[in-house]
This record gives C-alpha cells, structure tokens and sequence, in this order.
C-alpha cells in the first residue's frame, strides 16, 4: 500500500513538473519572441535563442508534450503579435521542437541539421505564402522592384558614365532581374544558414547544461556520397542544355536553381580535403583556414577548390592517401 501511494505521489509531482516547465517554455518563447521584434538592435541575437526553451523541453518530455506546450505558446503569441505569429512559431518554435526531439533520440548531427532545414524551409515558404495571400503582394516582386528604383536614383545621383560602370551597372540589374528565378535557391540557402545557426547555439547551450547533443564533426571529416558526384554531372549537363536553348522556360528556371548549389557543395568538398589533407601531413591548421578566407577575398580560386572537391569525390582521395601509411 506504501509503494502504491508512493508511487502515484511521485507521477502526480512528475505531472505537476511537467506542467510548470511547459508553462515556463511557452512564456519564455512567447517573450523572447517579442522581445526580438521590438528590439531590433539585438534581435537578431535573440532569434538565434528562440528555439531554445523548446529544445530543452522537447529533450526532457518528448514531442506530444512539447507540441502542447507549442500550441499554448502559439495562442500567446496570437494575443501579442497576432498576425506575425503563426510564422514565428512554426520558423521558431516547431523548429525548436523538432531539434529538441531529434536530440532526445541521439540523432547524428547531421541528421539534427536536416531536419531542422526542412522545418525552417517550411517556415519561411509557410510565411511567404501566407505574405502574398493576405496583401496580395509577392515580397520579391517588390523587392525587385525597390532595388530598381534605388538603382536608378543612384546612377542618376552618380552620374554614371564611363563605360566600366554602365557595365557594372547593368549586371547588377540583370541579377535583379533574375531574382524570381534563383528565389527558390535563396530559400533554401537561407533556411540552410539559419538552421546551422539554431543548431550551433543549441548545442552550445545544451552542453553547456550537461545535456547530450550530438556535435558536427570536424570539417576535415565532411564528405558527401558518392553519389553527388553524378548529381554534379547531371546539374553541368542541364545548364549546358539550358544556355543552347536560350535560358528560357521551366528548363531555365530548374537549372539556374540546381547548378549553384551544386558548385557550392563541391567548393565545401574540397574544403573539407583541404583540412584533411594538412592534417594528415600533421601541418599547422592555420593554413587551410587562411585558404579558406582567401577564397572570400580572391574568389576566381572557387573553381580550383570546386575541382580539388570533384577530384576527392570521384576518386576517393582520402582513401589512397591513408592506405599510403
């Protein structure tokens, strides 16, 4: 009879704590949510925080608690920020829920990563969508547009004449142009880096409160598949095809998308073959690291690392170098 009692005093005090730590996550969302849009000197500091009471509290209750907690967060919000907070909980707190959930299971890092870039992507086309159907603007359209007009206030400020600068002028609107193109790129380019930003800022507070997160490995232990290598090959072969037919139409649109990406994954191969390779020769790591910057400053290297990665790819590298010793 004393466990029994025992026993249900001690679910009713797990309960009791269960209750008081969603409450706390979601008031904590809730605030930090607000505080982020009404001080814009360090919101930005703050965004990378927001997931965070979720991440914590997925990690100790689970999803189903953690979505709980999350729709009361939501109904916060609504109260505070009405018509930003759908999109601030589903960019933010799913994310955080999400992340949370993948660390209860000990998800490999890069695994934490993919899912939290399909959740963030969610967020941000969730919000774009929902931009354009509730003022029926499209917010790259108007963009565009206000970078057209600033450019022409500008040359006609300037003054621009010299040939040189008419040029430089007219690629800049030619990339303006193609804004709605390369949209869906950008999309997943920016949900790519704000996901790696949650994550790192998630780990680094879940250990630092003695809690396991899984770390991304070194960089010079970054490899794709294999199979990328034929994914590149296909991507070259479509943007060939595409600039013999005008660069027009859907053909256009996918290769404009596809080829970037691509390039950049190749360009962070053979980064990664970099580091392993100086350290594999047991030299200073400084070295790959100033390579690395060089490339921001001198970007025509780009295509070489862009081939050392294709090379690493293709013929396995790293393999015929450590079977050396």
């Amino acid at each position: 009879m004393q466990a029994y009692i025992v026993k249900k005093v001690a679910r009713c005090m797990d309960q009791q704590s269960l209750f008081r730590s969603g409450i706390l996550a979601s008031f904590l969302f809730a605030g930090l949510t607000l505080a982020a849009l009404l001080l814009p000197l360090i919101g930005f500091l703050l965004m990378l925080v927001l997931p965070l009471p979720f991440v914590v509290f997925t990690y100790h209750y689970g999803w189903r608690a953690g979505a709980v907690a999350g729709l009361f967060s939501l109904m916060l919000l609504v109260i505070l920020i009405a018509p930003l907070a759908p999109s601030m909980f589903v960019i933010f707190g799913v994310t955080g829920i999400i992340m949370g959930e993948l660390f209860r299971q000990k998800t490999p890092a890069f695994g934490v990563f993919a899912g939290t870039v399909l959740t963030v992507t969610a967020g941000v086309v969730f919000s774009y969508v929902a931009f354009m159907a509730f003022t029926s603007t499209d917010p790259i359209a108007a963009f565009q547009t206000a970078m057209e007009e600033s450019m022409d206030q500008t040359e006609t400020l300037i003054g621009i004449d010299a040939e040189e600068e008419v040029g430089a002028v007219e690629d800049v609107m030619a990339f303006i142009d193609g804004l709605q193109v390369i949209a869906p790129m950008l999309l997943v380019a920016v949900s790519a880096v704000t996901a790696f930003l949650l994550q790192v800022t998630a780990q680094a507070w879940m250990r630092r409160r003695s809690l396991e997160a899984p770390s991304f490995p070194p960089l010079r232990e970054w490899s794709l598949p294999r199979v990328f290598i034929w994914y590149y090959l296909a991507a070259i072969i479509l943007s060939f095809i595409n600039q013999s037919e005008g660069a027009e139409g859907m053909l256009h649109t996918v290769a404009a998308n596809v080829t970037p990406v691509m390039e950049f994954l190749m360009v962070l191969q053979g980064l990664s073959f970099l580091f392993f390779f100086f350290h594999w020769k047991q030299m200073n790591i400084l070295l790959p690291i100033l390579i690395s910057l060089s490339l921001l400053i001198f970007p025509f290297m780009l295509p070489i690392v862009r081939i050392l990665g294709i090379i690493d790819l293709g013929f396995d590298l790293r393999m015929r170098l450590t079977s050396q010793r």
